[in-house]
């Protein structure tokens, strides 16, 4: 299922590394699912990329207020809603 709405188990764990949804087409599943589920949230446009997926973070009102995970390979939205509140993000170099 490539619409994105939902996270399917029966994509075969023999993948290769090149994922065929592109960061921008992740962005867009991610989008079309917070439009369905999450009431005024938008979609970071910095996915971060990570072996057979991409993590984006959400914001409503400005502020970062969750993240979900878009399956690279089939665009399959995963909600991390077990992180609770956000509080604050910081990198290390």
């Amino acid at each position: 299922m490539m619409d994105g709405d939902c996270w399917d188990t029966t994509v075969p764990i023999y993948l290769s590394t090149e994922m065929n949804v592109a960061p921008e087409k992740a962005i867009e599943y991610a989008q079309k699912y917070l439009d369905a589920n999450v009431k005024g949230a938008t979609a970071a446009t910095d996915p971060i990329k990570f072996y057979g997926y991409y993590t984006i973070d959400f914001e409503q009102d400005g502020k970062v207020v969750g993240m979900l995970s878009v399956n690279g390979y089939s665009g399959q939205v995963f909600l991390h809603a077990w992180h609770g509140t956000f509080i604050e993000e910081s990198a290390m170099q």
